[in-house]
């Protein structure tokens, strides 16, 4: 074993300059971008705050300029009662019900286990 590692000669002359310009540009290139990628992801938290910080502001804006609006004198009480029950209905249906049960019906002969083509 000793005998094959002693065997392996490494000539950097024999490396000619266009192999070795392109190795150092396209080293170059690759620790040029995860620099810039590590940047990046430093500056990320104080990027995604001004984001929120933004949306908070104009969120509260809208709250401001919201008004109370008092309901008419001449809508029944079960007009409410229906819509709220509406909307608490639409809330709670928002997906199917489902047994959670895998049914598996075994097939006679399928091209997937037909012995013709095994």
């Amino acid at each position: 074993m000793n005998g094959i590692f002693n065997a392996i000669t490494f000539d950097i002359s024999a490396i000619d300059d266009i192999a070795q310009t392109i190795f150092l540009i396209g080293m170059g290139v690759v620790f040029l971008v995860l620099m810039i990628l590590y940047l990046i992801f430093l500056q990320f938290d104080k990027i995604t705050k001004i984001k929120f910080y933004r949306a908070k502001k104009t969120e509260n804006k809208h709250v401001e300029n919201l008004k109370v609006v008092e309901p008419p004198d001449n809508v029944d009480e079960d007009v409410f009662a229906a819509i709220s029950m509406a909307i608490v209905k639409i809330n709670e249906d928002l997906h199917d019900q489902e047994s959670l049960v895998l049914t598996i019906k075994p097939v006679a002969n399928t091209l997937w286990n037909s012995k013709f083509y095994n």
